[in-house]
């Protein structure tokens, strides 16, 4: 597969189908779905059990490991030229995975691509959106103080984290993305506008080398 879409997800049965939806309806068809069923104990084993699509790659974790480890297992068992992060809560638009592929074919100096992110309230109403920071200082400057990108928009090359043997650290419980990116941050950084995941303006990028400006992704967040 030319993309893998990593998701990790632990007694997500309420949100799961939606989020699974907004996958399999891709408008850029050549994805693996690597799902990281973290021992669930609710529905999320029977749904994922009954979903009918051979990209859909359902791996099961024998006890509860939390979602970092759930995450780095994802990565190492990930077959595609890139990692496309989704949580069991989000939702991507239709033409998410073929516009950050488009983007990253055309720019090979991207090692991670993120975007911004529409939020949406319980009964799916928008609130907001979460912006991403604009060019290599200013997410630079924010990598410092918090995270520069929405971990369920980032696109990854796969290969930039074998090349230097980066994986999501197991020593962090929470803001494991946030630790990958500031690790990743070797390279140049920059943001471009455009969205596709269910509304958003600008997008964000972490280069490992160059700097030119780009155009591109995002999400969707339920709150």
């Amino acid at each position: 597969p030319v993309v893998t879409v990593l998701m990790a997800t632990f007694n997500d049965a309420a949100f799961l189908p939606e989020a699974a939806r907004s996958i399999l309806a891709q408008t850029f068809a050549e994805f693996e779905f690597l799902i990281i069923d973290d021992a669930s104990t609710d529905e999320t084993s029977r749904y994922l059990g009954n979903v009918q699509d051979p990209r859909v790659r359902v791996i099961r974790n024998d006890s509860n490991q939390g979602l970092t480890r759930s995450l780095k297992r994802g990565v190492e068992l990930a077959r595609g030229k890139y990692i496309a992060r989704l949580d069991a809560d989000d939702s991507a638009l239709p033409g998410r995975l073929e516009q950050q592929i488009h983007f990253m074919e055309k720019h090979p100096e991207v090692a991670i691509l993120g975007g911004a992110c529409l939020l949406v309230d319980e009964a799916g109403k928008p609130f907001a959106i979460q912006r991403q920071p604009e060019n290599d200082l200013t997410i630079r400057w924010t990598s410092l103080l918090t995270n520069p990108f929405v971990h369920s928009t980032v696109m990854l090359r796969r290969h930039a984290l074998r090349e230097h043997g980066l994986n999501y650290n197991e020593a962090f419980d929470t803001s494991q993305d946030y630790d990958l990116w500031t690790r990743l941050l070797r390279g140049r950084v920059s943001r471009g506008k455009d969205v596709n995941d269910k509304s958003s303006t600008q997008n964000s990028s972490l280069r490992e080398r160059s700097e030119t400006n780009f155009q591109d992704p995002d999400c969707n967040r339920n709150r």
